[in-house]
């Protein structure tokens, strides 16, 4: 059995992350913010933004408080996710090795289409997403899809090929 999970806004709280980044660098308040385009939210030059993600990933880069002991939990847990460009890829890899390695299988995109068709040639049993626009290009998947509730994922439902959960626990439930 093999169940797949992606990282940011799952695994690892890239929403905190980039809100003390953006305060202690910016003296912003973002209350919401897309994943991996903070150019916007930041008001900075998109060119800015691979040295955003780098400065991130050295200094707020950190997993949720429970999701070492929920992937432990996961059967056949492996990890999906699409990595930075620039000088935050770097960064990044030197994070999943030297923590998220240990736990579980590391798979890594460098676009969406890629893990897309990862997941669809691999057909695992389940995945856990935060990335709604994502889980509805699965549709034609045969794998279970899971939602994790977000603030960033709360527009209305669309349709009923995915189940959205409100925490982990709820996702291990679904799963047996």
């Amino acid at each position: 059995m093999r169940n797949f999970i992606d990282f940011d806004g799952v695994l690892g709280d890239m929403e905190d992350c980039v809100k003390n980044f953006a305060w202690q660098r910016y003296g912003k308040v973002i209350k919401n913010i897309p994943c991996w385009g903070i150019a916007e939210a930041l008001g900075v030059q998109p060119v800015e933004e691979p040295a955003a993600w780098d400065y991130i990933w050295r200094h707020y880069s950190r997993l949720y408080e429970d999701a070492e002991g929920f992937l432990a939990m996961v059967p056949g847990a492996e990890i999906v996710t699409n990595r930075p460009s620039g000088p935050a890829r770097e960064n990044f890899h030197n994070f999943f090795y030297l923590r998220m390695n240990a736990l579980a299988p590391v798979h890594f995109f460098e676009n969406w289409k890629q893990k897309e068709d990862f997941i669809l040639r691999e057909k695992p049993e389940a995945l856990l997403e935060d990335n709604l626009k994502f889980l509805l290009r699965m549709r034609p998947s045969a794998t279970r899809l899971f939602l994790l509730d977000r603030a960033w994922n709360q527009s209305a439902d669309l349709g009923g090929h995915y189940v959205r959960v409100k925490n982990y626990e709820e996702f291990l439930r679904q799963l047996t």
